[in-house]
């Protein structure tokens, strides 16, 4: 994901497209990245339940054959 959220970001720097953070939806690599307007999201915290997605005793993601 860091690989995925770095070469966005980068893109937008190409760009000239400040003011805005990279957001994901779905894992990767099948996810989509957008780039989302700052004040959107200021104040705001949305948490990964890590329970329910990772199999914390191998640091993988659940269900996904890894």
């Amino acid at each position: 994901m860091g690989l995925l959220f770095g070469a966005r970001a980068a893109d937008a720097v190409a760009d000239g497209d400040f003011g805005k953070m990279v957001s994901s939806r779905g894992i990767a690599p099948a996810c989509e990245l957008s780039l989302v307007d700052i004040s959107a999201v200021l104040g705001k915290t949305d948490t990964v339940d890590v329970a329910r997605l990772y199999d914390t005793e191998r640091y993988h993601l659940k269900g996904i054959g890894m």
